[in-house]
């Protein structure tokens, strides 16, 4: 049988996880590779399965880079107007890489009713764990990262640097 467009199921009907994606490495960062690592930030958006998906977004940038600002922080702390200026800068600028994860709410939901639960907070750390793997992967190395906490902070720091040692 021939399934319709019409038929099709929602976006938050998909099986599996979401979308991991990874930018271009920027060049003056594959030039300075081998000097210093990249600074690395991730902060998280969204309310999961009640109102869609969460949201992962990392950037990162070569210490070096004279266009970075030294605002960002973690984006509930931000005015939805400094949101936007940070966003056209990490957008526009050819010294920062990216990183998105998304978990549509189908992928949380299908998580927390496993027959052993997997808990959002597990899920968020992985998803930041990887999203910093996509870039190790890519040949950049990491100096410094800030990572928007979940759960307990010195659990959660311990946790990643078990990981990345």
């Amino acid at each position: 049988d021939t399934v319709l467009a019409t038929e099709r199921a929602a976006p938050s009907d998909v099986y599996g996880s979401g979308p991991l994606l990874l930018s271009d490495i920027p060049d003056n960062i594959r030039e300075k590779g081998g000097d210093q690592g990249v600074v690395l930030g991730i902060d998280e958006a969204g309310r999961g399965p009640v109102l869609g998906p969460m949201t992962y977004g990392c950037a990162f940038w070569h210490p070096s880079s004279s266009d970075i600002p030294s605002d960002f922080n973690d984006s509930k702390q931000l005015s939805a107007e400094k949101r936007a200026s940070l966003f056209q800068t990490i957008r526009t600028s050819k010294n920062i890489g990216f990183v998105l994860r998304v978990l549509h709410a189908s992928e949380i939901s299908r998580n927390m009713l496993r027959r052993s639960p997997y808990n959002l907070n597990a899920m968020s750390h992985d998803a930041a764990m990887e999203m910093i793997r996509a870039v190790l992967n890519a040949g950049v190395r990491i100096d410094t990262a800030y990572v928007d906490t979940v759960g307990i902070p010195e659990a959660y720091q311990r946790k990643l640097e078990r990981a990345f040692e």
